[in-house]
């Protein structure tokens, strides 16, 4: 995630940041994805998360978590849930407070042949 100064904070309040868009076909999460790899999310208090599944491949069932790291190590705690979607669909979720240091994805891909979708967050300073 490209850092950003206080001055610059304060003058848009937030950011919108793409976390991870794309087609996958198995479980899996964004911790090693070069392209949307974990954010660190230090400057912001708050967030809110858009989940949108353009396309499913055959029938099956699609979770995603958002996950916070611990600062201890690499280990990653759910911090909010999508509900579970068998098709196309979208869904918004807020965090009103403590995002912690660094985000990840993860998401479960169960007899689907693939899933494509994006997530975007809407980070807030106030």
């Amino acid at each position: 995630m490209t850092q950003y100064n206080s001055k610059e904070l304060e003058k848009y309040g937030g950011k919108k940041i793409l976390m991870f868009g794309g087609t996958v076909t198995a479980s899996g999460n964004n911790r090693t994805n070069t392209s949307f790899p974990i954010l660190n999310v230090m400057p912001f208090k708050e967030a809110s998360f858009f989940l949108n599944v353009s396309a499913v491949g055959g029938a099956g069932t699609f979770d995603l978590n958002v996950e916070s790291k611990n600062p201890a190590g690499d280990i990653y705690e759910t911090l909010a849930s999508f509900t579970q979607l068998a098709a196309i669909g979208h869904e918004k979720k807020n965090v009103a407070a403590n995002l912690g240091e660094a985000l990840s994805l993860a998401w479960t891909v169960a007899t689907f042949t693939s899933v494509t979708f994006e997530v975007y967050g809407i980070f807030k300073i106030r």
